[in-house]
């Protein structure tokens, strides 16, 4: 079929904009669960009514066959958390309403030169590098306590490799040195409106620019987490989008996991915490995110269980099901296509 348009009024980049000031500034408050719900519905109806309505009847379908749907979405609009469209008929009642909380979602970058469609995986191992950063002498940007026990946790618990956010570092890292297979940023993020400054704070005061990511050569095809504020959103550059999600997909990784928004710390360690535990042992991320925003209800208070996007095959698993340790070598997975929506619980 072909691509339809999205109903946004005004541009997409002052939409989401939009989305995430307001996200921000009820943060905390208790108008919060209400406006991330009105938010939701304000993002369905700038989905296209074709499109809706499929969504809506795959969810059913999937329910009233005890299962849940897996849905990949094609998109030229990153940046726009679709995830978080309102269902008018939810069918799962015990969960949030939105489309994210009923469904395991996946999404991928559709435009003229998009990247290879989506793995399922697995991985071709287990090595993770973990990057993160003392930000106490970097003017502008605090200390990321929460971010450093996220990285000490990982590097004692999965024998992680520890990487100083540093701009040798991190180059070498995207290059490949040290070789891995799970790349982890728990660090500052930052979105520039005028473009100039967009992309990961490092701790020695300079930015990973995501064109600069795109021009690496990620050979491993690496599961990479951005735990950073914002690190999702992208903006308009040569009629493609720049968002450091993307610009790590078009340099070859093989699924992406990154916030809209900024998140709070403590509860953004938790759920990378819960995150790894499972994936680790062969859980899909899809469903993961999936569970995180099912527990979204009307006493609320932080928008973090929310905020975070998957960039991938809804079946995408880091290791297969009932996998060894980590550490332990997998095979490679093949790279398939899929389509837009799959009731199925299996790839």
């Amino acid at each position: 079929a072909d691509a339809v348009p999205s109903l946004i009024l005004g541009s997409l980049d002052d939409f989401t904009k939009g989305l995430i000031r307001k996200v921000a500034a009820a943060e905390q408050k208790a108008s919060l669960p209400k406006l991330l719900v009105g938010m939701g519905q304000a993002i369905a109806r700038a989905m296209p009514a074709e499109v809706r309505a499929a969504l809506e009847a795959v969810c059913a379908r999937a329910h009233a066959s005890g299962r849940t749907a897996s849905i990949l979405l094609l998109t030229a609009e990153p940046n726009v958390p679709w995830e978080l469209a309102s269902l008018a008929h939810a069918p799962d009642a015990t969960a949030a309403s939105f489309l994210g909380a009923q469904a395991d979602v996946g999404r991928w970058i559709f435009g003229n030169l998009e990247p290879d469609q989506p793995p399922t995986g697995p991985l071709r191992g287990t090595e993770i590098g973990v990057v993160t950063g003392d930000y106490s002498n970097v003017p502008k940007w605090n200390r990321l306590e929460q971010a450093e026990q996220e990285a000490a946790h990982l590097v004692a618990t999965y024998g992680a490799t520890s990487l100083e956010a540093v701009e040798d570092s991190v180059l070498a890292l995207l290059d490949g040195d040290p070789p891995c297979d799970v790349l982890h940023f728990a660090m500052h993020g930052s979105y520039d409106p005028q473009g100039i400054q967009d992309g990961l704070v490092l701790a020695d005061g300079s930015m990973l620019d995501p064109l600069v990511v795109e021009a690496s050569r990620l050979a491993r095809h690496p599961f990479v987490y951005l735990n950073a504020c914002q690190a999702s959103g992208g903006q308009q550059l040569l009629g493609a989008y720049a968002g450091m999600a993307a610009s790590f997909l078009y340099a070859g990784a093989s699924a992406v996991v990154a916030p809209v928004w900024s998140v709070g710390d403590v509860i953004a360690r938790e759920i990378a915490t819960r995150f790894y535990e499972r994936v680790l042992r062969g859980a899909r991320p899809a469903d993961l995110l999936r569970q995180e925003r099912a527990g979204f209800d009307q006493d609320s208070r932080s928008a973090t269980h929310l905020a975070y996007q998957f960039f991938g095959h809804p079946h995408f698993r880091a290791v297969p099901e009932g996998s060894a340790p980590p550490g332990a070598a997998t095979s490679p997975g093949a790279h398939g296509a899929s389509g837009l929506a799959d009731d199925s619980d299996e790839p």
